[in-house]
């Protein structure tokens, strides 16, 4: 009895977890300089309930971040 509700409840957060994504690869497709921000497209696809893949929507107001390195000790900048 132990073993089958603790399977169950392995069951029903495995399932809420599947549609959480903290990280997801995506590409720049549109670039304000001014407020330096950017539109991305996710790259991955989701999988609806019916098996069915789609596109992710396009994310908005990302805030980009660039890395400097040459000959200089570390910076960001925003």
């Amino acid at each position: 009895m132990k073993q089958e509700l603790a399977q169950k409840l392995k069951n029903i957060i495995h399932d809420e977890l599947r549609g959480v994504h903290t990280a997801v690869s995506g590409k720049v497709v549109d670039f304000d300089p001014e407020k330096v921000e950017a539109t991305i497209q996710p790259t991955a696809k989701y999988r609806k309930p019916d098996g069915e893949l789609i596109d992710f929507p396009k994310i908005y107001e990302v805030p980009m971040y660039f890395m400097q390195a040459a000959n200089q000790k570390i910076s960001l900048v925003h």
